[in-house]
């Protein structure tokens, strides 16, 4: 199983819609910066470390059910190929779950397809092919297993220089995600003479492309639909060229040191130094982090016409990390890796640096903070290197994931669940955003996630072969059994996510539904769209729901479940970000200010009042100024609202020869 880092747009999504929900509380409340302090009851030195607790093993599939045996077991099926033909001479791999980690080849199909091997113990079984399912699970004898083939979908990638001539003998890479398999198909090819990369097996599905030469940034196209788009043209564009040094406070290089910007990312070698092509486009910030170190970064935006005449050094001084240790009392073997998310803080700021691993360590600012998580505040004094949470006595949630009506395999790759508190009131904000829990799923779809605050929480499971969820799960201190999540059944809403401009189905986009009732969540689905824009929500009840496209702007479309199905929902995406829809660029000075380039006079920022030179010193956010209720994130914030932000909303807090004005936009 694979872990909760992977990725997850719908869940991002949640957590910037929560984020700017949570700013506009922090007005409307009183009494903010009391509740952001950490209780004091939990920071007295002679109570922080917790006695032992017992701890708790998750739950294991029905007492009655057997172990697995060693084997061997008998196994056999067929495999054919996308059309339904057989597929002969095809070499059957098994790799054991303990032992070595090459596979074997066990056999090979005969002229129909068929086969019939000996797997001489528990493991995965899958042909030298490309195929649905990639893999499946053997721990018993098996009969009438299908492999089938994926289709294949031709795709052409012209790559061009700047000044639109071909670029010969270069590398493009290509990802492929395909529906209901745990990882990506990557491929490659090199172009010929004519500047063309032929990918004749290319499989039909949602594709990333990209290219990387040496002095341009990477040239990149993301959720390409290989069943429509089969010729693409990759520009490489002239980049902004940042190079430097990174050390730590005595001068001594750091080695090791990620620095990137946008798509470009490079590693720094013995003597500290660096070299990043950023598309000037992309650029907004350079990022630097080590580790042991403290991270930092710089703004820095340049104007697309002079990108191909910049070239920038810019170093970076790290200082040495304050890392802490927490440990969770009540949980089993004391361990904070269930805890979604928890942060270290300043004292009075609801986020800061995500804690992770197992033992959790936190990087913590210098001074007092604090420890949020699992809906609790706990102070971390300056000397601190560990730090404990009580959360014995609490409850838990249990229950089992199914696809289709049938227990999770471990073929699936991935089966993951998050627990989610729905917040109701500021007391929710100091504790870490939402008091969340996680865990994965046992072979048999098992789970269970302890050390929850009492509240109404969403579970959601995360598989490979798609999401289920349910919305509203009641937790006071004791254990809850949610009973079956089937991920596959139920209601179904259906449809497409189409490009505004094009009329093409868009791929890679996040849809999410939800029904409301009594003011509480009733219902909720998420996907993403896949070839051709398609979208399914399945394991929905029965009733009225809003669909949400979560693009910029948002879109969103009312449909009513009845008897498990309801008409094909069309969702259409929006405009572009803030600054492209409004017609305006932003460059840095020299002093690091942010300042409005060039300004479109026909683009909407020019009529709100816009002017080239304008500084920008924020960001309000309906009517609020960001900055005033976040003066020590202001500068992220702002960056974070003009390259990702779509409106409505939006104003620019600009500074004219002393003057602060706010110019808004659409």
């Amino acid at each position: 199983m694979s872990d909760l880092g992977s990725s997850r747009p719908v869940l991002r999504f949640f957590a910037a819609f929560a984020g700017l929900v949570v700013l506009a509380w922090l007005v409307f409340l009183t009494g903010f910066w009391q509740a952001m302090a950490p209780d004091p009851q939990t920071v007295d030195p002679t109570t922080r470390r917790a006695a032992p607790v017992r701890t708790l093993s998750p739950s294991t599939a029905d007492a009655d059910e057997a172990p697995d045996p060693e084997g061997p077991f008998a196994v056999s099926g067929r495999v054919l190929g996308s059309e339904g033909g057989p597929q002969a001479d095809t070499p059957l791999i098994w790799r054991a779950h303990d032992g070595p980690a090459d596979p074997v080849e066990l056999g090979r199909t005969g002229p129909d397809g068929s086969f019939a091997i000996t797997v001489p113990a528990p493991g995965m079984l899958q042909p030298r092919l490309w195929t649905q399912p990639e893999r499946v699970h053997v721990s018993a004898d098996r009969s009438e297993l299908e492999f089938v083939g994926i289709a294949r979908c031709p795709v052409s990638v012209d790559v061009q220089a700047p000044d639109g001539s071909p670029v010969f003998r270069q590398t493009v890479r290509a990802r492929i995600k395909l529906p209901h398999r745990s990882s990506s198909l990557q491929i490659e090819q090199s172009t010929g003479e004519d500047g063309t990369a032929q990918f004749d097996d290319m499989p039909c599905g949602v594709a990333s492309i990209w290219v990387r030469r040496a002095g341009y940034p990477q040239g990149r196209r993301d959720n390409v639909d290989t069943v429509v788009d089969q010729h693409l043209i990759i520009q490489l564009a002239d980049g902004v060229s940042v190079t430097g040094r990174v050390t730590d406070l005595e001068g001594e290089p750091i080695e090791d040191a990620r620095v990137h910007s946008g798509n470009a990312s490079d590693y720094t070698d013995a003597d500290g130094l660096y070299g990043l092509m950023v598309d000037a486009r992309n650029l907004s910030r350079v990022n630097v982090s080590a580790d042991g170190f403290a991270s930092t970064s710089e703004r820095l935006r340049i104007a697309t016409a002079d990108a191909d005449a910049t070239e920038l050094v810019l170093d970076f001084v790290l200082e040495r990390a304050r890392l802490v240790t927490v440990y969770c009392a009540g949980l089993p073997d004391d361990s904070c890796a269930s805890i979604v998310p928890m942060f270290c803080t300043r004292t009075f700021l609801p986020v800061g640096e995500m804690c992770k691993g197992d033992p959790t360590v936190c990087r913590c600012p210098e001074g007092s903070g604090a420890i949020r998580g699992g809906g609790m505040a706990v102070e971390v004094e300056p000397d601190d290197t560990e730090v404990w949470l009580d959360l014995s006595g609490r409850g838990g949630i249990r229950g089992r994931v199914l696809i289709g009506g049938k227990a999770v395999d471990p073929s699936v790759g991935r089966c993951n669940v998050l627990a989610t508190r729905l917040p109701t009131a500021l007391e929710d904000i100091p504790g870490g955003m939402s008091a969340g829990g996680q865990g994965s799923c046992l072979p048999d779809g098992h789970f269970e996630i302890t050390g929850l605050k009492s509240g109404r929480y969403m579970v959601m499971a995360h598989t490979t072969a798609g999401e289920g969820n349910d919305p509203s799960v009641k937790v006071n201190g004791e254990m809850v059994d949610v009973g079956t999540i089937d991920i596959g059944g139920g209601g179904r809403i259906e449809g497409v996510v189409i490009d505004g401009v094009t009329g093409d189905g868009v791929p890679g986009q996040a849809v999410v539904a939800y029904q409301g009732s009594n003011d509480e969540l009733a219902g909720l689905g998420q996907t993403v769209s896949g070839a051709e824009g398609r979208f399914t929500i399945s394991g929905l009840v029965d009733g009225d729901y809003e669909v949400i496209l979560a693009n910029r702007p948002f879109t969103t479309e009312s449909v009513t479940i009845t008897d498990g199905r309801t008409d094909d929902v069309e969702l259409t995406t929006g405009e572009a970000g803030l600054l492209t829809s409004n017609g305006f660029e932003l460059e840095t000075d020299d002093a690091g200010n942010l300042v409005v380039g060039t300004v479109d006079p026909d683009g909407a920022a020019a009529g709100a009042g816009l002017e080239e030179g304008d500084v920008v010193v924020g960001v309000t956010l309906g009517g609020m100024d960001v900055g005033e209720l976040v003066p020590g994130m202001s500068d992220e914030i702002t960056d974070a609202v003009l390259d990702h932000w779509g409106g409505p909303g939006v104003g620019l807090v600009v500074d004219r020869d002393g003057d602060r004005t706010v110019v808004g936009l659409d």
